[in-house]
């Protein structure tokens, strides 16, 4: 997860917008974007690398690296790690389009 590009570039874009925005209508506003769902990610985020770090962990004690190993257990590891992100991106879908609730 960048958070530079994740989560400034549209924050900078959208405020970009707004003040073009306001000094085309001469009107004075300030730009609120509601932190819908913030929380939950930091959550989920926080719970999925601290899993992701501790099998790392766990990696360096039973195979003596991080990387590399058996093939099965390469294979292992991505399907573990892919399925840590695909369950991050799921439920801050979920919980975006309201499916969910927190």
């Amino acid at each position: 997860m960048n958070v530079f590009l994740g989560l400034g570039l549209p924050w900078v874009i959208a405020v970009i917008y707004e003040q073009y925005i306001n000094q085309n209508n001469k009107t004075n506003g300030t730009y609120r974007y509601p932190a819908k769902g913030l929380d939950l990610s930091v959550l989920l985020f926080l719970i999925c690398s601290l899993v992701g770090i501790a099998i790392l962990v766990l990696r360096r004690i039973v195979v003596k690296g991080e990387l590399g190993g058996s093939p099965g257990g390469r294979t292992i590891s991505a399907i573990f790690f892919t399925s840590l992100w695909i369950f991050y991106i799921t439920f801050c879908s979920l919980y975006q389009l309201e499916v969910i609730d927190f």
